[in-house]
């Protein structure tokens, strides 16, 4: 409903085209009252891509006029929703009111999609609530390409060099690279710079005994509690006997 083009009485419709079991068309009618009593600078506020644990603020400025006991207040948000609420004030004078709705996602978000809906509450029986509309989304701070590093077929002690690709949101220096205990061998050490992209090179040599090749990096990152991880996966094949033989 285009609340920016219209006010009061508007209607609409929704039309619903079913092609089976045979062609048929509904007709849905829409009725709305546009309200010019509140008016909100945007019922949806986009922050589009958020980097984790960056906080960031968008704010929804409100105005009524009407009532001069009108009140309007944010209903209590979910402890584990992603965002936090502030409703304030800033404006009251004879039938005008103006509040600032102020929403901020939390440092601690979690990766992902952020859609929630924040109820407005207000004193008025006849409009006693007003949705606005919260969406984005949280990328990690680092990011590895590849995630899962394939390394194939390898014969016993067998070495191949692969490169893994760290990315950060700003630059960053990479304090360890650990490896989980295995019987391959993994030969890689961490840079000594501070950057937004590094390229790490890391060779693997093959234990002697056959089998399934599966390691763990962990990557520790300065001043970042959490580390990020990555595998390497492979499998390590009977030497060809001729090829042995040459």
């Amino acid at each position: 409903m285009n609340t920016v083009k219209f006010e009061h009485d508007k209607n609409s419709a929704v039309t619903v085209v079913f092609d089976q079991p045979q062609y048929a068309e509904v007709r849905i009618p829409i009725h709305a009252y546009i309200s010019t009593d509140v008016v909100l600078s945007t019922g949806r506020l986009e922050f589009g891509a958020v980097p984790q644990g960056t906080p960031q603020t968008r704010q929804v400025s409100i105005s009524y006029a009407g009532r001069t006991d009108w009140t309007m207040k944010a209903a209590p948000q979910n402890k584990n929703a992603p965002v936090d609420v502030k409703l304030v004030e800033t404006y009251r004078q004879g039938n005008q009111v103006r509040y600032d709705l102020q929403v901020m996602v939390k440092p601690d978000a979690p990766v992902g999609a952020v859609h929630e809906q924040i109820m407005l509450t207000t004193n008025d029986p006849t409009r006693p609530a007003i949705p606005v509309t919260v969406e984005g989304h949280v990328d990690p701070e680092f990011t590895v390409t590849p995630g899962n590093v394939t390394i194939g077929n390898l014969t016993p002690g067998q070495k191949r060099t692969v490169k893994v690709v760290v990315r950060g949101q700003k630059p960053f220096s990479i304090e360890k690279l650990e490896a989980g205990e295995t019987a391959a061998t993994l030969d890689m050490s961490a840079p000594a710079d501070s950057k937004m992209v590094h390229v790490l090179p890391i060779t693997i040599v093959a234990p002697m005994t056959p089998g399934a090749l599966k390691e763990e990096v962990t990557v520790r990152i300065a001043g970042k509690p959490e580390p990020v991880k990555f595998t390497i996966s492979g499998k390590v094949t009977e030497a060809n006997p001729t090829t042995a033989a040459k």
